[in-house]
């Protein structure tokens, strides 16, 4: 028996050690130098100065973790034994668990850097832009969406080269919608002004009187609601993943990847941003059409092409997702075995895929022309802020450990190589180097050359999927004291790191 044999405690150990070093190594590179976290002169993120506030906090926050922990250890101790209905429970307290988990970080951070920054994301103009013009430019969706190309055709405006013209209308129109349902009804707008926290109340009105006017109750409500809704659609990404994941990987490593979604320091530094939207729609593709792919299942097709045609509704970050699909297409046209299902996964995908885009059309939105411009307008934005290549090239990899935790990318590489001479199923690893692939492609051709942590929030539940270690009985061969040992250490590093990293400015 080698040292590595997986029966054996030391392999756990020796990853137990460096997993231990490396959060250590980040968090002191957070929290005990100055080092910049980013490009100086072209992009970096602040750091947020350290609070007492933070410390009273920790008394809500540190029940909350333990509970966390405890609940996910004893899902992975049942899951091989419960059926599918019971793993559907399970799920769902997942996702309620991942909301108090969110809810218990933010409330440990101080004023607009919490629960605060929400309304304030959304509402000012420079930290997005949609909500502004949903505010002030959407009179009538009909007339809006006729007029939009027209709005961002010209590339030298800044709105169209920052946020609002290298996005299609969904956002906008979105939160319109929401806008006028909040008006409309009362029970819905008592429901945002009546859950407010207090520190959401008190950036109301600091921001009424900045604006030297009174936010009426339904911008308010509008408001709250967006966030509680974007927090929501993020934290259901625990579904789709766990659905993923259980296609290649036992029900057990399956459950603890979904229960590590929350965990990840990027996804609590950016919310409410609208680029926390988009990781459900993406693994739910990639699971629907992996699913097609493997079980001949043309229902599945057309939601994987649904979900990338409705999400390029929103934004062009599905696109990589749609080339990552074809890539695993591609693969398998290879195989006389496989041709015939994947030539009938892909024409039901592209009849999932055509289907949204032929009903915007009937509403008068041209989509392939919008998405044309919102690309054009994408080029324009390094043309008015250069960046350097290659000092991004070094720094967005650096940058995305940070994001995911490096923790977590550690456990995953080092468990993956511990049975990297059991793996049988060959086809599972050519589907994840799709996604590796497409993600290496938009780092090296400088695609995201800044705010990748954000920016690349889409693609990390693939990345859960890709770390995630291939084998059908991790039960036998990790010790009991190992899943509590991940999760403690993981959070550990996401709350120092969410602590620290500013990833939204409100300037004054």
């Amino acid at each position: 028996m080698t040292s590595l044999q997986p029966t054996s405690d030391r392999f756990y150990r020796r990853l137990a050690a460096v997993m231990l070093v490396v959060a250590v190594l980040q968090i002191v590179v957070l929290w005990g130098t100055s080092l910049p976290l980013g490009v100086p002169g072209e992009w970096t993120w602040g750091r947020i100065s350290p609070s007492v506030e933070t410390l009273f906090g920790l008394v809500i926050f540190l029940p909350i973790a333990v509970v966390y922990v405890v609940f996910v250890k004893r899902g992975y101790q049942l899951f091989p034994h419960l059926s599918v209905k019971s793993r559907r429970y399970w799920l769902t307290g997942l996702f309620v668990c991942s909301l108090i988990w969110t809810w218990g970080v933010l409330q440990a951070l101080p004023g607009v850097t919490g629960l605060g920054r929400g309304p304030l994301t959304l509402y000012l103009h420079g930290a997005s832009g949609y909500y502004t013009q949903a505010r002030t430019e959407v009179d009538s969706i009909p007339k809006f969406l006729k007029e939009y190309p027209g709005r961002i055709s010209d590339a030298d405006n800044s709105d169209n080269y920052l946020h609002v013209g290298t996005h299609p209308p969904g956002l906008t129109v979105s939160y319109a919608l929401l806008r006028r349902l909040c008006d409309n009804s009362t029970f819905v707008r008592s429901i945002g002004t009546k859950t407010q926290p207090r520190i959401v109340r008190e950036v109301f009105d600091e921001l009424a009187s900045v604006e030297g006017q009174e936010l009426s109750d339904t911008e308010r409500a509008t408001l709250w609601i967006a966030c509680m809704l974007t927090t929501c659609i993020c934290m259901a990404t625990v579904y789709p993943l766990y659905w993923l994941i259980s296609q290649t990987n036992s029900a057990q490593s399956a459950w603890l990847m979904a229960a590590v979604w929350p965990l990840i320091p990027a996804i609590l530094i950016f919310l409410p941003k609208s680029d926390l939207l988009f990781p459900l729609l993406a693994v739910t593709a990639q699971a629907a059409w992996l699913s097609s792919l493997n079980q001949s299942n043309w229902r599945h097709a057309l939601i994987a092409g649904a979900c990338l045609s409705f999400g390029m509704y929103f934004s062009l970050a599905l696109v990589p997702v749609g080339a990552i699909l074809f890539i695993q297409l591609l693969a398998r046209l290879w195989s006389q075995d496989l041709r015939t299902n994947a030539f009938r996964t892909a024409g039901w995908g592209i009849v999932g895929f055509l289907a949204p885009i032929g009903l915007a059309a009937l509403a008068g939105t041209n989509l392939p022309w919008i998405w044309y411009l919102n690309y054009h307008n994408h080029a324009a934005f390094y043309a008015h802020f250069p960046r350097t290549y290659l000092a991004w090239l070094a720094v967005n990899p650096l940058e995305l450990l940070y994001a995911l935790g490096m923790p977590l990318v550690i456990w995953g590489i080092g468990e993956s190589l511990l049975m990297a001479g059991k793996l049988q199923e060959r086809c599972s690893l050519r589907d994840r180097g799709a996604v590796l692939l497409i993600w290496g492609l938009l780092w090296l051709t400088g695609k995201n050359m800044g705010e990748a942590a954000r920016l690349w929030c889409f693609l990390m539940p693939l990345g859960l999927w890709v770390l995630a270690p291939e084998t059908s009985a991790e039960s036998h061969r990790r010790p009991g004291w190992w899943v509590p040992f991940v999760l403690a250490v993981q959070i550990v590093t996401c709350f120092a790191t969410v602590c620290r990293v500013k990833g939204l400015d409100f300037g004054g």
